[in-house]
């Protein structure tokens, strides 16, 4: 997490920082829905086969999974005080998003590697 040297200045090692798990959670997944947007502008560039596709992709689904974990967390743990058992399902949550990611990124390796596209020219705009 980009955030966590940050956190150390606001939070001792035994008190909650999801706040700022919260923020750059939600930093991510806005700057995700962006480069979306600014891929979805350009015709010419097919999504299955573009690697930025997928690795923005990885961030945005690592994120939402992420940020829905840090929320199930803060609840369960502090609030309701929950029991090892249930905490670990939600730890799951984490498990999903780090494999989901994983793949996803390993996919678009694979593409750069096969030079889908060719990644080492710069695309020209007209």
């Amino acid at each position: 997490m980009i955030l966590s040297p940050i956190s150390f200045w606001f939070y001792s090692l035994y008190d909650s920082n999801t706040v700022i798990r919260l923020i750059s959670n939600v930093a991510f997944i806005i700057l995700s829905l962006l480069t979306f947007y600014e891929l979805l502008r350009k015709p010419e560039i097919k999504l299955k086969k573009s690697p930025v596709f997928w690795i923005v992709t990885a961030i945005f689904i690592h994120s939402c999974l992420t940020l829905l974990r840090n929320v199930f967390l803060q609840y369960l743990v502090f609030d309701l005080e929950a029991s090892k058992e249930i905490v670990s399902w939600i730890w799951l949550i984490n498990l999903i998003a780090n494999i989901s990611k994983n793949f996803i990124l390993f996919y678009a390796i694979v593409l750069i590697d096969k030079g889908y596209p060719d990644t080492t020219q710069t695309l020209t705009t007209e």
